[in-house]
């Protein structure tokens, strides 16, 4: 029968399964009786083998496999981001812990419906951690392979539906005393699915009773990559073939660590180490005109620690059995974007329409740089505001990804965003948190792309070399005003494959700056000549840029 078609959905009914019961006691046209026999029935040889738990990290859900579920499921479910959501409602729903009247006193049985939701436990119980099947022979194994039990069985009965029923040879009456195997073979299905237990009749009822909720699945201790990635399509093509998913839109609250955790294939805890969440800011006032920001004030200061109102989908019956809705404001249309809410928790991917946008990029670094160690400004860039940017994305050429979060990357000017590798304080006394994006020195930028709220998402291909920190340094000698001034310029600790050359001067500080032309200076050989008439106090910025290394430059005020 493979896989059985479980209330995935609420409207799932397995009513059927439960009429095709057949035991050692039944006298129906639905099985077949057998008298005990020393030799071990086809089906029986079929299953020999030493077995594992099917549904484990160890198993067909470990992390290796996440991708081809989530390709299985986007064949039914519509596209990648809502596979995504399936394959966690999927496995959420078969590794469930609990099983008989525990798990019926929490998810009823079946009567109407599954109002709280349903989990069924796919593993083994009885203390047994493995399987060896023998012939007639089946032998249970703890996780320290030592014996739990071991006793010889004879296939008593089939069902109509395939089932082998099988009742020990010895006179035991504990926990192994019936066996109860669909026609699963390891040549033909991948896998086996089975009950065992002492209650013959109970071993047929699946949502009440001592083993409620609970069918053991099983996977041969070597199996194949090929036989696995075959088995969860085959699992997918049978439980998803009649799927129809409704959803619940609403809005909620994110922290960054949320937001992001999907997009940048990361875990909410992992970036939660990486201080994702602890964005602060020197001001209490900027961070308010960011529409979207959850924004606090903190003293003088304030704090961003996520998005708000961010649009969510939840899968109906995902919604129905939350026991807490409060985080969730309901809306009455389904909005353009959204993220899909997990039966884990978590936030899956952005499902949104992209445009894509062509942008002139140019990154200053180091001393060229005040407000990051690296500061990149985007000419070209159209329909990103501050009322609706919700974050960004920056993508390197080898596939790393990385979140921007508002004042701490994203500026009152989306077109402008910095980022840092190390310890920095911008003129403000901002902090910039960057454990996060630490590794990015040395890659290269190949993509931003801009995540709005109730519009498309906005990308823009980039090609930037993310220059190497130096501790090159260049000062001036003193100098005094007049004419045709000629200032020595010292440089140490410069990398021999730096290569510096002047790439501006500059004359005043700060926003009035105002750049000096080719007529206005000339510079040889560690030599600055400032051409015509200077005064005292004036100053000058004088900027050296590498392919390499971050830029370096000196402030020059004349004497």
């Amino acid at each position: 029968m493979q896989f059985k078609k479980f209330p995935l959905y609420a409207a799932m009914i397995v009513a059927a399964l439960a009429a095709t019961s057949c035991s050692d006691d039944d006298d129906n046209n639905n099985s077949e009786e057998h008298k005990s026999t020393s030799e071990p029935t086809d089906f029986q040889k079929s299953i020999s083998g030493t077995f594992v738990e099917l549904f484990t990290d160890k198993g067909f859900t470990a992390p290796k496999y996440d991708g081809y579920w989530t390709e299985c499921c986007a064949k039914y479910a519509g596209n990648e981001y809502a596979g995504s959501a399936v394959y966690q409602m999927l496995k959420t729903s078969m590794t469930g812990t609990l099983y008989g009247a525990e798990a019926q006193a929490k998810y009823g049985d079946g009567t109407d419906g599954f109002p709280n939701g349903y989990q069924f436990n796919c593993g083994f119980i009885g203390g047994v951690s493995k399987f060896v099947i023998d012939g007639k022979k089946i032998t249970g194994l703890d996780a320290g392979s030592k014996t739990v039990f071991s006793h010889e069985y004879t296939q008593t009965g089939v069902g109509k539906d395939g089932q082998h029923f099988l009742k020990s040879d010895d006179a035991n009456d504990d926990a192994f005393k019936y066996f109860l195997f669909w026609g699963d073979t390891p040549a033909t299905t991948y896998h086996l699915e089975f009950r065992y237990g002492n209650d013959s009749a109970a071993l047929y009822d699946y949502f009440k009773g001592a083993y409620a909720y609970w069918l053991a699945a099983a996977m041969l201790e070597t199996e194949t990559e090929a036989n696995a990635k075959a088995c969860i399509k085959l699992f997918c093509d049978e439980n998803l073939a009649d799927y129809q998913p409704t959803y619940v839109y609403a809005t909620t609250d994110m922290t960054w660590s949320e937001f992001y955790a999907a997009e940048l294939g990361k875990t909410a805890s992992t970036l939660q180490d990486l201080g994702i969440d602890a964005v602060s800011s020197a001001t209490n006032t900027k961070g308010a005109k960011f529409a979207n920001a959850l924004f606090e004030v903190d003293g003088d200061g304030s704090k961003l620690p996520g998005v708000k109102a961010v649009n969510v989908a939840i899968e109906t019956f995902h919604y129905n059995a939350l026991d807490d809705k409060s985080r969730f404001t309901v809306l009455d249309n389904a909005p353009e974007d959204f993220k899909i809410y997990n039966t884990d928790g978590s936030f899956g991917a952005w499902n949104s329409k992209i445009a894509t946008q062509t942008v002139t990029a140019t990154l200053a670094s180091g001393f060229d740089a005040k407000w990051g160690n690296y500061v990149i400004s985007l000419s070209g860039l159209d329909g990103v505001t501050t009322d609706n940017l919700q974050g960004a994305v920056l993508t390197t050429t080898d596939g790393s990804k990385y979140g921007l979060q508002f004042l701490n990357n994203l500026w009152l000017k989306p077109a402008e965003f910095t980022f840092c590798i190390a310890e920095f304080t911008e003129p403000h006394g901002c902090q910039r948190a960057y454990k996060q994006t630490a590794d990015i020195e040395g890659k290269t930028l190949s993509n931003i792309t801009y995540i709005l709220k109730d519009t498309v998402n906005i990308s823009a291909d980039l090609d930037l070399y993310v220059k190497k920190q130096t501790t090159a340094t260049v000062s001036a000698a003193t100098a005094a005003a007049g004419t045709d001034v000629t200032i020595t310029l010292n440089f140490s600790d410069v990398p021999a494959d730096a290569a510096y050359t002047i790439s501006s001067v500059k004359k005043g500080s700060g926003k009035g700056a105002t750049a000096l032309t080719a007529d206005d200076y000339s510079y040889a050989d560690g030599k600055l000549t400032l051409n015509g008439s200077t005064a005292a106090d004036d100053v000058f910025t004088v900027s050296f840029s590498s392919d390499n290394y971050i830029s370096i430059g000196t402030t020059i005020t004349l004497e």
